[in-house]
């Protein structure tokens, strides 16, 4: 029988969608990719179908039907049986291009109703062709086959295919750049009439990727976009393909997600009260003006949480936000509307102060990053056909179920979940509980198939960022890449980098099957209750810091090192508890069992086992970031303090 297994694979993956400075760039890069990989798929034979599975993959006809399957992400590799692979190879491809034509196409129109686009006064540079020109030398389309006569090959085949597409990966050819890298130029400005010659800019490339010419000036002074950008910033689905849902379209704000755990405490104080404030505070911005609120619309998708926030998104709460995306007067604006700005932007703020009180909110939130790990122990045990399509289906419907509960459970935005990654954004509320609930749902996927299989259940290693609102997105998710690599080390772990503004970043690793996660709660609960009180942690820190162990060679001068150091620690936690409580006060024998098990937890399994005090230091970092998240819990602890139940 002739027929062929055939692997396409469509990038660049992590560099296209990261490079971003708003959250709807991270978003619609992602989608674009995935979109890409669907309508790819969906021009090979769906009986062939490997990966996705054609059970997983919609027909258009079914999408129009169902646009609830559109929370699938589609793998940017597609794996498939077809009888002809160079006339699947190019079915596929035209398809490919077709939807990067009708890419630039809605770019283009989009910049012709553009009346200031920087290209009107370059007759001989065509805008149209530099857009058509980046996108095409953006996407990549690579793909590799092998015979596949009969199924009893299919393990060898593919083992086969897999190293002849890493050599086409690491041996393809690199052509150079097409497309005018600098625009506008100084001589061209030189050779027009001084009536509409332009100052040049001090930069032409890309706000987001530092590289790519501009096409157009972004909404805000200063920011150029590429055609890439552009793609990312101005299209929606919809505008892409007709049959996506317009109430999907849009992502939420860095700031919305810090938002939303003080909103919710908010609104479980007292919900008629706080929704009352809002809606006079909303009354207040957009009779100073209306572009306040105009630009922070909270998408469709994400205004069911029950908040008072309604349709707006939670950056307004943020006094550093306010005004964002109104333009900042220039040179050329009037003094009154200079001044007309200053005194709105000060009665925009003095209403926000009214709103807020004496609450301030958290400005932080997290990013997480999940990948599940001895995925390919699996897939090496798999010999057959139908078994890999029944893995292929295990990990999309875990995909599409972690989906799902992130965003419906705990009030997530999901820029990605597809096979066995996930990218989202969570509030530092339920950032625990949603990371422990999607590792034990892989799991659960994987359990059955890896039984069959007779290898280890996979697990899922997952990362997390506590970062600022105000940081940029960029730099941001890149330190969820770097906890899920570090949670990738000793696999089926949890890892959390905590970057704050004031200090140097703190990192802790621990597995799902030892007792570090419930040791995380344990101590975000005890913070939370001010049971170890602000400020033993600093000093605890400050007090390691007095001894040099690089100079303690003897073991048994370790040892006593150690003991002093453990009566400190408990003297200064008594000390600290008894300014707190204003009285004195003796630390509890259950406590001081608990804190001495977690420290005994962090010996056995120190970071670093080559520095004698590295697992005081883990410890101090399992303290600090439980601080940050308690900081949180203490929100909801004092709603309920006042009576209301959560």
């Amino acid at each position: 029988m002739n027929r062929s297994l055939l692997l396409i694979a469509l990038g660049p993956v992590q560099e296209f969608i990261e490079q971003a400075r708003r959250t709807r760039d991270v978003w619609f890069g992602s989608w674009v990719l995935s979109h890409l990989s669907k309508k790819v798929a969906q021009t090979l034979p769906r009986e062939g179908l490997i990966f996705p599975t054609g059970e997983s993959l919609p027909s258009p006809e079914l999408e129009r039907i169902d646009p609830t399957r559109e929370r699938i992400s589609y793998s940017n590799q597609i794996l498939v049986i077809v009888p002809d692979a160079r006339a699947a190879i190019t079915q596929a491809y035209g398809a490919f291009k077709q939807e990067i034509k009708l890419f630039v196409n809605k770019l283009d129109d989009l910049l012709q109703k553009d009346p200031d686009r920087i290209y009107k006064n370059y007759p001989d540079v065509d805008q149209r062709e530099q857009i058509d020109l980046q996108l095409f030398d953006l996407f990549e389309f690579q793909y590799a086959h092998v015979d596949l006569p009969d199924d009893q090959h299919y393990a060898q085949q593919r083992k086969k295919l897999y190293q002849l597409y890493t050599a086409r990966k690491n041996t393809r050819s690199f052509g150079s750049i097409r497309w005018d890298q600098s625009l506008p130029r100084p001589e061209r400005e030189a050779k027009l009439p001084p009536a509409v010659r332009r100052s040049t800019k001090r930069s032409n490339k890309s706000s987001l990727d530092g590289w790519h010419t501009m096409v157009t000036s972004g909404d805000k002074s200063g920011e150029n976009l590429s055609a890439v950008d552009l793609l990312k910033r101005k299209l929606n689905p919809h505008n892409i393909d007709p049959s996506y849902p317009e109430g999907l379209n849009g992502f939420p704000s860095t700031s919305h997600m810090a938002a939303l755990a003080f909103a919710q405490s908010m609104q479980d104080s007292d919900s008629t009260k706080i929704t009352q404030k809002w809606a006079e505070y909303i009354d207040t911005l957009e009779e100073l003006d209306p572009r306040f609120t105009e630009f922070e619309q909270l998408p469709l998708r994400f205004r069911n949480q029950q908040l008072f926030f309604g349709t707006y998104d939670g950056s307004l709460i943020y006094e550093s936000r306010l005004g964002d995306d109104i333009p900042i007067p220039n040179k050329e604006s009037t003094s009154e509307q200079k001044s007309k700005y200053d005194s709105n932007l000060i009665d925009a703020r003095k209403a926000l102060r009214h709103f807020l009180g004496a609450k301030t909110p958290i400005p932080y939130y997290a990013i997480i990053a999940a990948d599940g790990d001895k995925m390919g122990d699996l897939i090496d045990s798999i010999t057959d056909v139908q078994t890999h399509r029944n893995l292929s289906k295990a990990v999309t419907d875990f995909a599409q179920a972690a989906a799902q509960i992130l965003e419906e459970k705990y009030q997530a935005a999901v820029i990605y979940a597809g096979g066995d990654d996930v990218l989202a954004l969570l509030p530092l509320h339920t950032v625990l509980r949603a990371t422990k609930e999607i590792s034990d749902l892989f799991v659960e996927y994987m359990q059955t198939l890896a039984e069959q299989q007779g290898v280890s259940t996979p697990t899922l290693s997952v990362g997390v960022a506590i970062v600022h609102h105000l940081e940029a997105l960029q730099d941001s998710i890149q330190l969820a890449r770097k906890a899920e690599k570090l949670a990738k080390k000793p696999r089926n772990a949890l890892a959390i980098i905590l970057s704050k503004r004031n200090g140097s970043d703190k990192t802790i690793v621990g597995q799902w099957n030892t007792t570090f996660y419930h040791h995380l709660n344990d101590l975000v609960k005890l913070h939370c209750q001010q049971t170890i009180p602000d400020g033993f942690i600093f000093e605890f820190d400050e007090l390691l810091k007095r001894f040099d162990f690089g100079l303690i060679n003897e073991p048994a001068e370790l040892q006593q090192t150690l003991k002093i150091i453990e009566h400190e620690w408990q003297r200064i936690l008594k000390r600290k508890q008894t300014q707190h409580a204003g009285k004195a006060s003796f630390l509890a024998a259950e406590m001081i069992n608990l804190l001495q098990s977690i420290i005994g937890y962090c010996a056995s399994h120190a970071s670093n086992s080559a520095k004698p005090d590295q697992y005081l230091r883990d410890f101090i970092a399992m303290n600090l970031v439980a601080r940050e998240l308690a900081m949180v819990q203490a929100l909801f602890e004092k709603a309920q303090s006042q009576g209301v139940t959560q």
